[in-house]
């Protein structure tokens, strides 16, 4: 933490005084229930199917504060066309706008909240190397907003 400090120097502008190293489903995640403006899942919502994706989705909403405008911002691998992939051992889902938008009204469903999706589907920073590292003329960066409004 203080060598993040030193180089962003920002100790006065954005004082944490604990950092907690756990995964989304681990109970230590518990002791922030209810207590969240704002989950940032980058690169992370993919690496689970449709069904884990919902689950991991339904944790966040309980990390939140129980309130309209936390929200959820993150990015993840899409698809033009959403479908199941295989890669290795994990079997991820990869959502279009409309996918991505549809299981969140399902995650909303299941904690008795609303949410307005935002997100678009583009290719990342540099075209080229996107193309080239997933081989896949479909697969694309999906960018995400996602806000409480019920």
């Amino acid at each position: 933490m203080d060598l993040g400090y030193e180089l962003f120097n920002d100790l006065a502008t954005l004082p944490a005084s604990h950092i907690l190293k756990a995964g989304l489903f681990d109970k230590e995640v518990n002791q922030l229930l209810g207590m969240m403006d704002v989950v940032h899942a980058g690169l992370f919502l993919h690496l689970f199917d449709w069904e884990g994706q919902k689950k991991a989705c339904e944790r966040m909403v309980k990390i939140l504060k129980d309130q309209k405008g936390v929200m959820v911002l993150g990015q993840q691998l899409g698809s033009l066309t959403p479908q199941h992939v295989q890669k290795g051992p994990l079997r991820m889902f990869q959502h279009d706008a409309a996918s991505f938008e549809r299981m969140w009204k399902e995650v909303g469903e299941i904690t008795g909240t609303e949410w307005k999706v935002t997100s678009t589907l583009d290719y990342g920073l540099n075209v080229d190397s996107f193309e080239q590292k997933y081989n896949d003329s479909t697969t694309r960066r999906l960018v995400f907003e996602v806000e409480r409004i019920g």
